[in-house]
């Protein structure tokens, strides 16, 4: 059989011209040519039973010639979905669960930011549990499936299938310090909990993650600042009694030509640059049309007090742009809003004039270096940042959304961080000479972060900060939440962890360990339907590779359903999979009853013989004439 265009049978295949007449068999870019009798004979056997069993040693087709099947069925509309299963006998059928799915509106972390599931593409690069990028090799769309949330201890969830797999940690691997397993979500579910009702599994932390890193305009301290005790409203200004901070802001602004100017009592600063502070920026350029000698200035005023002029008459002269006593008065065009390079950027990052119920931190703040990440908390911190006397450092801001941020910040630098609301709706608090009452909400949040890395730049708060023990993420409740489209990945890391909603770590498909194994039925795929395109698309939807763990309890409906490399199946395996016939499908059993790994009686023979005269049942047995891969194979098997 082979995937071409119908050519006249070959002189070297004489059987063809005495025994049948070439056919083929053509379906919506699906070509298939029959090369002797057997495989037309099994075709017609195929077409005629409901169970089809193909006996035959190496070389004859079987899996080729089912899979060819299966696939021309699908594409004429005769059944909805291809099932596989395969043992896989050398990894145990404790690997047999494939791929495992989460929804396409699931979210998945990149080094630029994140994505959804739906969205990924081959070559993407996704953020491993390591904290590295690691490129999408694998993509498998697998239709439709139920849906089910998986909810922590941090009050984070994602939504996923019962075949996605994750790495745990049990109750009992962490009593006696051992390590964890992958597991199914169906096996979390079924050991929820321990014996006592106490949380059973639990999920590792990600490393800081490694983002590319961004050009940023403001030095990412600064921006945090002015977060934390900053206002964007006519002046840019923060507040605060901390010399140390107000020192380093005032160092980091040099890059930006800007400094700090005390405002009022010590308390509130304003960021200033050397020309007008807060006018509208419209540079002036004065040239001499003889030498070709220019000047350039950011503002009217400095341009007009340079020349000995009215500020008035100067942009009347820019506007027209006259030459007089060879000088030639020009408006240059804007390249900024303001005058202030501090203002402009704020404005840029859509922050200008954001109240303080209103601040959140700009992408590229968020996915930046981690050293750019960490100077951005610190800046947070040292504002409104605490830390109590066991040295536990926690967080306070009304804005909702900058506090969903900096938990975002803080997860994304390994940490841990959970929500709290609090109303405190009237309360009074003191800043210096000051009592400011709170009118809003605040919302609050404890940090941890991994050993060496101080939240704080401020002295008085980075020596009593204390690291504390990061421990695992406990998996509280799964519950089944819908039925959505799902499809799984598999990323070239060898661990095969990535990172979901909310920093979760999770397991990718168990494609990559058992891809060898499936390359019969994929290279089959590639030569009927090619690699891409339309038909190939809507085969990987509706392909399932069916773990043979997980058939029990299941009905195929409307499907073909194909065994390979039955041999090497137990006795309870092969009558699990024949008991799940349903309406509308068809069972194809392929095996080489001389080839079997498992030693003993083959359990496929057994079964065989008991079911050999069942209506709708056909054994077909295809002899070593009938072997297309090579002529030689007959002669070898028949031999050792």
């Amino acid at each position: 059989m082979r995937n071409r265009k119908p050519k006249p049978p070959k002189k070297q295949i004489p059987q063809l011209e005495n025994t049948i007449q070439p056919s083929v068999k053509k379906s919506r870019g699906f070509h298939l040519e029959f090369l002797n009798a057997a495989q037309r004979s099994i075709w017609s056997d195929l077409e005629k039973n409901d169970i089809i069993f193909l006996l035959g040693s190496a070389g004859t087709g079987k899996t080729f010639i089912a899979t060819a099947y299966s696939i021309y069925s699908f594409l004429r509309k005769e059944t909805s979905k291809i099932m596989i299963s395969r043992p896989i006998v050398e990894a145990g059928e404790k690997l047999g669960f494939l791929p495992g799915p989460q929804p396409l509106t699931a979210k998945v972390l990149t080094a630029n930011g994140w994505t959804t599931m739906g969205q990924i593409k081959f070559g993407d690069r996704v953020i491993g549990r390591d904290g590295m990028p690691t490129e999408v090799v694998g993509i498998y769309p697998k239709g439709k499936k139920d849906t089910y949330k998986v909810t922590t201890t941090d009050g984070t969830s994602t939504e996923c299938c019962l075949d996605h797999l994750w790495y745990t940690h049990t109750a009992e691997d962490k009593k006696r310090n051992r390590n964890g397993s992958v597991k199914s979500t169906k096996q979390i579910l079924e050991t929820l909990k321990t014996n006592n009702g106490k949380i059973n599994h639990f999920l590792p932390r990600n490393e800081a993650v490694h983002y590319d890193k961004k050009e940023l305009p403001l030095s990412p301290y600064v921006l945090g600042v002015l977060l934390g005790d900053g206002s964007f409203s006519h002046n840019i200004s923060f507040s605060n009694t901390d010399k140390e901070l107000v020192d380093k802001v005032d160092k980091e602004l040099i890059k930006n030509k800007c400094f700090v100017t005390n405002n009022y009592k010590n308390i509130t600063y304003n960021i200033r640059s050397n020309v007008f502070n807060n006018k509208t920026a419209r540079r002036v350029k004065l040239t001499n049309v003889e030498t070709g000698f220019f000047e350039e200035y950011h503002s009217v005023g400095l341009a007009a007090k340079e020349s000995n002029l009215k500020s008035g008459t100067f942009s009347s002269r820019c506007n027209r742009s006259c030459v007089i006593e060879n000088t030639k008065y020009e408006f240059l065009p804007k390249t900024s809003r303001w005058s202030n390079p501090v203002k402009d950027i704020i404005e840029n990052l859509g922050l200008s004039r954001k109240k303080a119920l209103d601040k959140f931190i700009p992408n590229e703040y968020k996915y930046s270096s981690i050293n750019d990440r960490l100077e951005l908390l610190r800046g947070l911190m040292d504002c409104d940042g605490t830390v109590k006397k066991t040295g536990e450092a926690s967080y306070t801001t009304i804005s909702e959304k900058l506090a969903l941020d900096v938990i975002e910040l803080v997860r994304s630098l390994g940490g841990r961080a959970t929500l709290r609301k609090r109303n405190r709706v009237g309360k009074q608090s003191k800043l210096a000479d000051r009592l400011i009452t709170s009118r809003h909400p605040s919302y609050e949040f404890t940090i941890s972060l991994p050993e060496k890395m101080n939240p704080f730049y401020i002295s008085r708060k980075s020596k009593r900060f204390s690291s504390k023990y990061i421990h695992r993420v406990g998996i509280v409740s799964i519950e089944k939440v819908g039925h959505e489209e799902v499809q799984c990945i598999k990323v070239d890391n060898p661990e095969h962890l990535y990172l979901t909603n909310d920093f979760i770590v999770t397991h990718n498909t168990f494609e990559e360990k058992v891809h060898p194994y499936m390359l019969p039925i994929y290279d089959t795929l590639d030569e009927l339907v090619g690699k891409e395109g339309p038909q190939r698309m809507a085969l990987n939807r509706s392909l399932e590779v069916a773990p043979l763990a997980y058939l029990r309890g299941r009905t195929f409906k409307h499907s073909v359903c194909l065994l390979d490399e039955a041999q090497n199946c137990t006795y309870t395996q092969i009558k699990l999979f024949l008991t799940r016939i349903g309406e509308g499908s068809k069972l194809i059993i392929t095996g080489d009853p001389f080839q079997s790994d498992l030693g003993g009686k083959v359990a496929l023979m057994e079964i065989v013989e008991k079911l050999s005269d069942v209506k709708n049942i056909a054994v077909i047995k295809i002899g070593d004439e009938s072997i297309v891969r090579h002529p030689i194979i007959g002669d070898i098997t028949s031999r050792i």
